[in-house]
């Protein structure tokens, strides 16, 4: 089957910071600079309990809180990460 990639969004609060706990363990955690959002988000490299790798990262936008998640190549995943505009 092909890559889903999944995008969580939550407008709770505008004072709430949330944050999804994913089931895994963290194998590798860096920043990458997104334009857009004129900051740095921190990626996870996670291993799923049933051994599947994937990427996470999650961000707060205009008191948004965002949570993107797939099981793809790292690369692909930064270049959408990079890319990414909300609107």
């Amino acid at each position: 089957s092909g890559n889903r990639f999944t995008v969580y969004m939550s407008r709770e609060g505008s004072d709430t910071q949330e944050q999804l706990q994913v089931d895994g363990r963290i194998l590798e955690e860096y920043d990458l600079y997104v334009d857009f959002l004129t900051m740095n988000v921190t990626i996870q490299k996670l291993e799923t309990p049933k051994g599947d790798e994937l990427y996470k990262t999650e961000c707060m936008y205009n008191n948004v809180y965002y949570l993107f998640m797939c099981k793809m190549k790292k690369a692909q995943f930064e270049k959408i990460i990079k890319k990414m505009v909300i609107s």
